[in-house]
């Protein structure tokens, strides 16, 4: 039967156990990771008697009394997970998903694509690019794989001795992306930054998080947070300061991780990117595209779309004051 259950009412061992028999579970679908990102989170599921057959966690917030579906921060990809040999009833999915919310954002594991694509009715489709290295290979053959320019930055940043390390230290990280990038993304929120605190304090504290740290002359230049699962690294969270530009810095943070973990049965997960700039920069460490689906819909009450005009003019009016 299938049914929309509210976070209490999910039995976290039955969907823990779903996740574990379809193969397919990742980082972000995980309750603790969920619990983080997405407190008020609920599940699909399709459960006959003491066994969820199915599990597909649903990012549910309330927005002035509507209840909206939006994909969280530094969650990737959801979707909709099974055990092997079950048929999906992904109609029934889609339509309780477009019949209870007027606002869905919501991105499918790429293992769900051909499912979705073939069987999408009342919602937009796009397929989105992620970037994957295998890094199950000798480290000298990952090397050889990447770009001419990277391998250039690389040399570059070893000249200029730059030092990287590992640390604890998310606040440098992300006291630099504050200074930086931070202030052109109007998107990024205090709540977010938060949100890098809780995920790392959490992976750290499971010993699956890590930073590493560009430094030069002892000031760190720039970083990156990982955070790693089964079978994948996964890039969550980086950031640069201007003394980084054409340092080659981040071109030799992700070598000294391919490095590490070099020879090792698992993936470093770029996070992206539908940015042309961003794709080449992890395609040229000889990264392979993994496209993965978003869906959406808006059908907004207009009582709605009214206030959020009003609330957006009366915010002009404040700026020009």
């Amino acid at each position: 039967m299938l049914r929309l259950l509210k976070n209490k009412e999910i039995n976290i061992a039955l969907y823990e156990k779903c996740l574990e028999e379809s193969g397919n579970c990742s980082l972000y679908t995980t309750p603790a990771h969920l619990d983080i990102v997405s407190p008020n989170w609920k599940a699909i599921v399709w459960q006959e008697q003491e066994k969820y057959l199915m599990v597909m966690p649903i990012p549910e917030i309330s927005k002035m009394g509507l209840k909206l579906i939006i994909q969280p921060f530094f969650t990737q990809q959801l979707g909709i997970f099974h055990i092997p040999g079950f048929p999906l009833p992904i109609k029934k999915v889609l339509s309780l998903l477009a019949n209870k919310y007027p606002f869905v954002h919501y991105q499918f594991s790429s293992k769900n694509l051909p499912l979705i694509e073939e069987n999408l009715e009342g919602f937009s489709l796009k397929k989105r690019t992620n970037y994957i290295l295998d890094l199950n290979k000798p480290c000298e053959d990952l090397q050889k794989a990447y770009s001419s320019n990277h391998k250039r930055n690389i040399r570059k940043a070893e000249k200029n001795n730059i030092v990287i390390s590992k640390s604890n230290d998310i606040s440098t990280l992300i006291d630099i992306f504050k200074q930086n990038q931070g202030k052109k993304i109007k998107e990024v929120k205090a709540k977010n930054y938060v949100l890098v605190e809780k995920l790392f304090e959490h992976a750290s504290s499971r010993g699956i998080g890590n930073i590493y740290l560009a430094k030069k002359e002892e000031e760190v230049i720039a970083g990156i947070m990982t955070i790693h699962s089964k079978s994948r690294i996964h890039y969550i969270f980086g950031t640069t300061s201007p003394a980084a530009r054409e340092s080659g810095a981040m071109q030799l943070i992700f070598n000294k991780l391919i490095q590490d973990y070099a020879g090792t049965p698992v993936f470093l997960d770029f996070e992206g990117s539908d940015i042309k700039g961003i794709a080449r920069f992890f395609a040229s460490f000889g990264a392979l595209p993994e496209y993965y689906p978003a869906i959406y819909k808006e059908r907004m009450p207009l009582w709605f779309s009214l206030l959020l005009k009003v609330k957006k003019w009366l915010y002009s009016l404040k700026a020009t004051a």
